[in-house]
């Protein structure tokens, strides 16, 4: 075990639990009769029920269905999809035979849910089974309850359902989704780590987190793209080119909220590095092309998108949060800088059309992605930025993020070019449309115009708890510094 993966275990949190009981129909329970129980709100944890015979003689076990939904709308897709691109064991659903009754029963899967169903599929006709209670110990590391923000109570149900999302994903790191995948990915843990920082403020998850990545690093020095913390540390050489790359700013921003210089000091070549390992991505001309070497570039779950393009934009983004780091550290950027004109020049000549004032991609591709990106790059000025965004506005053409990461940047931008009333307007529009669903966290994906859309091929596998969801109680904490500091358009 290397020195990075020990000093993260030694950060390891201690998770805070508390038993929720749920409310329900308690009593006898006859065969195929299904009862739904509700714990209130939506957990992670474990699932612990008490059962008993309500009258005769116990003289064949009991077949029971549990079924476990993150929102009313899971139990309409619990059934195991025979046309998923991943694995369908994720559904949260058991049978469990009990042998001996009375019992209480600790089901030993993790959970996250707020509903739990349990039906009575086999039992015996000479006894009627009977549930007692349904309890739930809920499992966190985010300590502590978060006031609601916001000026109006649509502001404040948004703000408590993104702490929910956030707090829910807190676990022994920042996970993806509690329901399914549960690892740890550089790009969720970026906002979830931003989010933290203005409500729980739990710096050491970050920091672990941040050196799980820098200890599973490749023998080059790339940090991968996601890490699996259990049973133990490993990451497969998974190379994410906008990830990676986003080590640099998710390194700087836990400096900048924690003041912890030495892991700065320790993780910054390594961060450094990240830019030097991307330069096999660019043509002499400093443009991006699409190689073997190039790997995944996420940007937002979207087949059709010209993702490579984007990749320019993040590249000159990272870098700009490099040059901020050597400063820190009083060490030599000027290579960095001088990286970030060229890119940019590149980056403008390959893309950038002025007729439109927009940022075109391949084969004439405008996207809401492309053009945020180049926006957050900052090689324009905010005023700039602000009329390429109202042209995206305006053009009908233009690729939709549909993901909540990818509207995350787009608020961002929003925010930065000056536009704060359209920022605080998409933040009601998208993520209050989640919230009309009736949610206690959000979505891994949402498409206002096509609910049913995942990229998995089958609504069962789709988080309804998911970390990259929860930036709203980030941005309506924030929304009023200028963000001078933290603007990529200076460093």
């Amino acid at each position: 075990m290397n020195n990075f993966i020990k000093k993260a275990e030694a950060l390891k949190p201690i998770l805070q639990k508390r038993v929720v009981t749920a409310s329900g129909r308690y009593g006898a329970i006859q065969k195929n009769q299904r009862e739904i129980y509700d714990l209130g709100n939506h957990f992670v944890g474990h699932a612990v029920i008490s059962v008993y015979a309500d009258s005769g003689v116990v003289d064949a076990p009991a077949f029971l269905e549990f079924i476990f939904a993150e929102t009313m709308e899971d139990f309409d897709f619990n059934d195991l999809p025979d046309n998923s691109n991943i694995s369908a064991a994720w559904i949260q659903k058991e049978y469990v035979h009990l042998d001996k009754i009375p019992a209480t029963i600790k089901l030993p899967r993790r959970y996250a849910c707020r509903y739990i169903s349990i039906r009575a599929l086999a039992s015996s006709a000479s006894y009627v089974l009977g549930i007692r209670n349904v309890k739930f110990i809920e499992e966190t590391s985010a300590f502590g309850d978060i006031i609601p923000c916001g000026n109006t109570e649509q502001e404040r149900e948004i703000d408590r359902i993104s702490i929910r999302t956030l707090r829910n994903c807190m676990q022994s790191v920042f996970e993806d989704g509690p329901k399914r995948d549960r690892r740890l990915w550089l790009g969720d843990l970026r906002l979830q780590a931003l989010t933290n920082y203005a409500t729980f403020k739990n710096f050491e998850l970050v920091k672990r987190c941040l050196y799980l990545f820098a200890g599973t690093a490749d023998k080059d020095g790339r940090i991968n793209g996601y890490v699996f913390h259990t049973p133990k540390v490993y990451a497969p050489t998974v190379r994410m080119f906008d990830y990676s790359l986003l080590f640099i700013p998710t390194l700087w921003e836990y400096y900048k909220a924690s003041n912890d210089i030495e892991t700065l000091q320790e993780l910054a070549p390594l961060a450094v590095r990240q830019l030097e390992l991307a330069q096999v991505n660019f043509d002499k001309n400093h443009r991006i092309f699409e190689s073997p070497n190039l790997g995944w570039c996420f940007i937002d779950w979207q087949e059709s998108l010209d993702k490579t393009s984007c990749g320019q934009a993040v590249y000159i983004y990272a870098a700009k949060y490099a040059c901020k780091i050597c400063r820190a550290l009083g060490r030599d950027f000027s290579w960095i800088e001088r990286e970030i004109e060229l890119k940019s020049k590149a980056g403008l000549t390959a893309f950038y059309d002025e007729s439109k004032n927009l940022f075109v991609g391949k084969n004439g591709q405008i996207s809401y992605a492309l053009n945020v990106w180049f926006c957050l790059a900052g090689v324009f000025g905010p005023k700039k930025n602000q009329t390429i965004l109202k042209a995206l506005q305006n053009e009908k053409k233009a690729i939709f993020p549909t993901t909540p990461y990818m509207y995350h940047y787009y608020v961002d931008a929003l925010y930065r070019s000056g536009a704060a009333t359209e920022a605080k307007r998409t933040i009601l529009t998208y993520w209050g449309g989640m919230a009309k669903c009736g949610t206690d966290t959000f979505f891994e994906v949402y498409n206002p115009s096509n609910p049913q859309e995942n990229p998995y091929g089958s609504m069962a596998l789709i988080s309804r708890c998911h970390a990259w969801s929860c930036t709203p109680a980030y941005f309506f904490r924030t929304e009023s510094d200028t963000k001078s500091d933290e603007s990529c358009l200076e460093y």
